[in-house]
C-alpha cells in the first residue's frame, strides 16, 4: 500500500503563518492574565489545530473500502479531543513562562520565549501528528476491509519498507504472520510511531502456510502510545499518548466537559 496526503514543508509553513495572528493576541492574554491563567485552553488556537487535523481524517480515507459513516465520526470525535489536550498543554507550558526567578517577564521576553514553544507545538509537532492522522485513517479504513474480508483473508503480514529508515523495532517484526484474530493485531497494528511507513498485507490461508505462519511473535512494543489498533479502538491518537497523561482528575472532567461545549464529545477522555 503507497500512501499520499502527507503535508508539505510548504503546506505546514503557510498553516503557521496564518497561526500566527491568534497566537499574537493569545499570548497578550496570558501575558495580562499575571498567573491567573484558565485551565480551559483558547477557543481559536484549539479549534484552529482541530480544523487543520481534521482535513487528514476528512480527506484520506480509502474511499473504496466503504468506511463506515460512524467510525469517521468517532475519529473526527477523537482529534477534537486531542486539539483541546494539546492546546491544554501548550497554553500551561506558555504560563509557565510569566515569570524569571521572582518576577514576571517583560511582554517582549515572554513572546519570544512563547512562539517558540509554538513552533514546536503548532509547526514542527504538528507535521508529524498531522502525517499520523493521515496513515492512521488510511489504515483504520484498511482494517475495516480486514475484518470483511477475513472469510477469505484469514490472515495478516507486517511489512516494513525493508529500507536504512526502518526502526530497529519494527525491523524485528516485518514478516510476521498472523490470523486476523490474533491478539497481537491489538498492539502491534501500525502505526507504531509517529511517521512510520509499515502496514499489512492480507493472505489467504494457503499463502500464509507456503510463506510460515509465525509461531511466537515478538512481543516487543514501540511504546505505549502506539501500542493499539486504531481500527479496534476508533481513534487516531490513544489514551497513552502525552496530552493525556499526568493530568488532575478534575482537568481532564472539566476539558472532557469543554470539549461536549464545543461540539464534539468522546467518552473515553
Amino acid at each position: 500500500m503507497v500512501y499520499s496526503g502527507h503535508t508539505t514543508d510548504a503546506e505546514n509553513d503557510d498553516f503557521f503563518s496564518k497561526l500566527l495572528p491568534l497566537l499574537s493576541g493569545w499570548f497578550k492574554s496570558i501575558w495580562n492574565a499575571k498567573g491567573k491563567v484558565s485551565n480551559l485552553p483558547n477557543y481559536d488556537i484549539f479549534s484552529t489545530v482541530f480544523r487543520h487535523l481534521n482535513k487528514a481524517v476528512e480527506n484520506n480515507f480509502i474511499t473504496k473500502y466503504k468506511t463506515d459513516k460512524k467510525v469517521i465520526q468517532s475519529l473526527k470525535k477523537n482529534i477534537h479531543v486531542f486539539s483541546i489536550f494539546k492546546t491544554h498543554h501548550q497554553q500551561k507550558e506558555i504560563a509557565s513562562l510569566l515569570t524569571k526567578g521572582n518576577k514576571f517577564r517583560s511582554y517582549e521576553e515572554f513572546e519570544k520565549e512563547a512562539l517558540q514553544i509554538s513552533l514546536n507545538y503548532n509547526k514542527n509537532w504538528l507535521k508529524a501528528e498531522f502525517n499520523t492522522a493521515v496513515e492512521q485513517s488510511k489504515l483504520v479504513s484498511y482494517w475495516q476491509k480486514i475484518k470483511r474480508e477475513e472469510k477469505d483473508y484469514p490472515y495478516l503480514q507486517y511489512i516494513t519498507r525493508d529500507d536504512d529508515r526502518v526502526r530497529d523495532e519494527h525491523r524485528i517484526w516485518h514478516n510476521t504472520i498472523l490470523p486476523v484474530n490474533h491478539p497481537w493485531w491489538s498492539t502491534h497494528f501500525p502505526v507504531n510511531g509517529f511517521n512510520c511507513r509499515c502496514s499489512v498485507k492480507q493472505l489467504t490461508k494457503a499463502q500464509a502456510e507456503a510463506i510460515g505462519i509465525t509461531q511466537k511473535p515478538n512481543e516487543e512494543s514501540y511504546g505505549k502510545e502506539f501500542s493499539f489498533n486504531a481500527g479496534l479502538t476508533e481513534e487516531i491518537f490513544g489514551e497513552y499518548h502525552s496530552y493525556f497523561q499526568d493530568l488532575p482528575d478534575e482537568t481532564v472532567e472539566l476539558l472532557r466537559e469543554y470539549s461536549e461545549n464545543t461540539g464534539m464529545t468522546k467518552k473515553r477522555w
